[in-house]
């Protein structure tokens, strides 16, 4: 399909709606792909409208348009029993005019509808047939819309027939102040047909796109994204303490959700998925309204920090660069433990005076006033005791020895000594390897570089096209253009950083200085 004919399309279709483009597109989406919508929202926001208006998109459609009840029956929803056909003995319904017929569907309040209807709901969302009688009657629905102002209480009961639609969209009044405004002015119907001939959808094309759909290409990178997301829900679910909460995506839907995901790319006539296709998961993944938000905000971060990196094969490409590096640095840099004696320092800020006698008092000076003394060149300093409290203030010089102090009491000199503690620390001694290592090296290294240019390439050369498409995308907001491109740059400072750290490890084998050990 031409991306200007699904644009204009929803232009047509948007005509008198207000804040409606999103739902009307990823409806007019689900059409194409053959899947089915549930809006939720409370009454009067246009649920019902969005149904009429997606029929129009089609030559020769008709619609079917039911408010389900407690007291609803399957006569109402798929036709009557045939008078004719029970006189033959066959038990068979008058479907014309009725959903197994129609094109569109639209079932509000869907779940008040009784066992029976949900039985029959359940293989015409599925697999798009009706068993009428003894007939399996193949239909011709391109999309079934669904609506209600709750989500389904009973699991157990509604949970299969809920899950049966594959996107979810949450319907709200109009927030525009500007937009409402339009809406109250607004003195024309807003039923009727909204499309030019030209651009519907025949049922000839409906049906070729159907298998070219299926034809697009799912990329290594977005396999990858669907893995995280997958793991990022089961995080979710370990976290959430009642079982009603946690998320369920089974591999039906998650077949389903790629199939959407390839019409979004053929919308925009590529060839494969993209990244930014993948945010149409949003709408398909979340059971209640409250967990749309941690969902959106897990499809971001899988697509910010991991975008691009899978496609270039990035962490193959930095293990390789790790083990080039552990490899050159065990035979080149020997390690060597060694261990000084150090003054002692207490509170960050003091050294330790070794009792010596009962003539000073002091316990402590600071590390500071004893980095200043002088050996000839006597200073007046302080000295504290345990509390750190002024019991001295006398001459002071360095001692002869190591780590003490001399100091002059009353016309007396004094020594005092220090206390010390050893440290350990470990010395690195440069060793030349063999020359066959090195040589061994320097063809590993040329390998490691050249796939390094390869993906430099293939970033510089793959993705500007992606990202110039990405502010007109029609199917999702601007601000993912951002996150896409962030994670363009992050993989391209990857590629700087892996770059850095190879060459750091071809210097320590090929650099001439080294000690002989």
């Amino acid at each position: 399909m031409q991306k200007e004919r699904f644009s204009a399309l929803i232009d047509h279709l948007e005509k008198g709606l207000y804040e409606r483009r999103e739902i009307l597109s990823l409806s007019l989406l689900a059409a194409l792909s053959g899947e089915s919508v549930f809006m939720i929202g409370p009454p009067g926001v246009g649920k019902s409208l969005i149904a009429r208006r997606l029929k129009y998109a089609f030559q020769d459609s008709q619609s079917f348009e039911y408010l389900m009840t407690r007291f609803s029956t399957p006569e109402e929803v798929f036709g009557p029993v045939s008078i004719q056909k029970l006189k033959d003995d066959k038990y068979e319904r008058n479907t014309d005019r009725y959903l197994p017929s129609a094109q569109i569907v639209f079932l509000d309040e869907i779940w008040k509808a009784g066992s029976a209807i949900q039985n029959a709901l359940l293989t015409v969302l599925n697999e798009r047939i009706y068993r009428n009688g003894g007939e399996t009657i193949q239909t011709d629905i391109r999309c079934i819309l669904a609506a209600s102002n709750e989500i389904p209480q009973d699991s157990d009961v509604l949970g299969p027939l809920y899950d049966r639609f594959l996107l979810r969209y949450v319907l709200n009044p109009i927030k525009s102040p500007k937009l409402f405004a339009k809406l109250l002015n607004q003195n024309t119907s807003l039923e009727g047909d909204p499309i030019p001939e030209e651009l519907k959808i025949s049922q000839a094309e409906w049906k070729k796109w159907q298998g070219d759909v299926l034809q697009i290409i799912i990329p290594e990178s977005v396999a990858y994204i669907v893995h995280i997301i997958r793991d990022k829900i089961e995080e979710y679910n370990q976290r959430a303490k009642e079982e009603h909460k946690r998320i369920f995506i089974s591999d039906r839907r998650w077949k389903k959700i790629m199939n959407l995901l390839r019409a979004a790319a053929y919308v925009h006539e590529r060839k494969e998925v993209q990244l930014a296709d993948c945010f149409l998961m949003s709408h398909c993944l979340w059971n209640h309204p409250d967990q749309k938000s941690e969902l959106e905000n897990m499809l971001k971060e899988s697509i910010r920090d991991h975008g691009y990196s899978l496609n270039l094969k990035l962490p193959a490409l930095r293990r390789e660069v790790e083990l080039f590096a552990q490899d050159v640095e065990s035979e080149t840099r020997l390690k060597i433990k060694e261990s000084k004696e150090v003054l002692r320092i207490v509170e960050h800020e003091y050294h330790i005076i070794k009792k010596n006698n009962d003539r000073f008092k002091a316990e402590r000076v600071k590390v500071k006033d004893l980095r200043n003394l002088k050996r000839n060149e006597a200073q007046v300093i302080n000295y504290y005791d345990a509390e750190n409290k002024l019991v001295n203030r006398v001459e002071s010089i360095l001692g002869e020895q190591a780590f003490s102090i001399e100091v002059t009491v009353n016309g007396q000199k004094e020594i005092l000594r220090l206390e010390t503690h050893r440290e350990e620390h470990i010395r690195i001694v440069n060793k030349k390897p063999h020359k066959l290592l090195s040589a061994y090296w320097e063809e590993w290294g040329d390998k490691i570089e050249q796939f390094l240019r390869e993906k430099e390439q293939d970033l510089h050369e793959s993705t500007p096209a992606e990202l110039d498409e990405l502010p007109n995308h029609l199917l999702i907001g601007k601000e993912t253009a951002g996150l896409i491109r962030h994670n363009l740059a992050s993989v391209q400072n990857e590629l700087s950083d892996l770059r850095f750290e190879l060459e750091k490890s071809q210097h320590l084998f090929r650099s001439p200085e080294h000690e002989l050990v």
